[in-house]
């Protein structure tokens, strides 16, 4: 299925919209599942790359239910550095996770765009 992006205050193209959905298209049905492992995040619920079953949502409201059965990958601000993140002390802050573009590169035009 499709899934969903928020883009708050931004002045993007429709051209570089387009261009993105392409990207994010290709890294969850063309790329191969290790080059999306190249984008797991140490802290999962935060940034980059969430395998399928590997996240439980229904922990958050204090239920034991199974694993979700979707693929997730998250990102934040671009210009939050670590030292910033370390500063204030908060997980959200954290610096982006990314795939590793020369290994899809063989599989996809549409990682450089990804990122």
């Amino acid at each position: 299925s499709t899934g969903f992006v928020i883009l708050k205050n931004s002045s993007l193209s429709s051209t570089v919209h387009d261009a993105a959905l392409r990207a994010t298209r290709s890294f969850f049905f063309d790329a191969s599942e290790s080059v999306r492992r190249t984008a797991l995040a140490h802290d999962r619920a935060r940034r980059g790359y969430s395998p399928p079953n590997t996240e439980n949502f229904a922990t958050l409201l204090g239920k034991e239910e199974v694993n979700d059965l979707v693929g997730k990958f998250r990102i934040g601000p671009v210009s939050v550095s670590a030292t910033t993140a370390e500063e204030h002390a908060s997980p959200l802050l954290r610096p982006n996770v990314w795939p590793d573009v020369n290994l899809w590169k063989n599989e996809s035009e549409e990682a450089c765009r990804f990122q």
